[in-house]
């Protein structure tokens, strides 16, 4: 059935099997990596030696899916008893965009390398971890 004006199409893979050459047709954007099999959405992978093009492709990525907002802004404060419902919102908001770029960023970089850098669950402060 074609899709209309205003429709989308949802692809939700169940396994890595299911993710294979038929959606790049539909997805020109989503890589496989060769190794893994893993989509890292026209990432780089980092390898040591080609950290500009890696931090480069990174960021355009991040961009183009908006989900670079969690590296532009600080963490919002611990939530406590005493936190409002607005509090509350903009914590989940901000948790929402952190995940992603963490995702990717732990993801299009090789294991070796990723094995020696200090974890973290602020995508900000893992990148700026590589970068060290």
């Amino acid at each position: 059935m074609p899709l209309s004006r205003g429709s989308s199409l949802h692809f939700y893979p169940t396994s890595r099997a299911d993710v294979d050459k038929s959606v790049l047709v539909s997805f020109p954007y989503l890589e496989l990596e060769s190794e893994n099999k893993t989509p890292n959405l026209g990432i780089e992978t980092l390898n040591g030696t080609n950290f500009s093009t890696w931090k480069d492709s990174l960021m355009l990525s991040l961009g183009l899916i908006e989900s670079d907002q969690a590296l532009d802004k600080p963490a919002p404060a611990e939530l406590t008893d005493k936190s409002t419902s607005q509090d509350i919102i903009k914590h989940e908001k901000w948790s929402r965009c952190n995940r992603m770029p963490l995702v990717l960023i732990k993801n299009s970089i090789s294991p070796i390398i990723r094995g020696a850098i200090p974890d973290s669950k602020d995508a900000k402060t893992f990148l700026s971890s590589v970068e060290d």
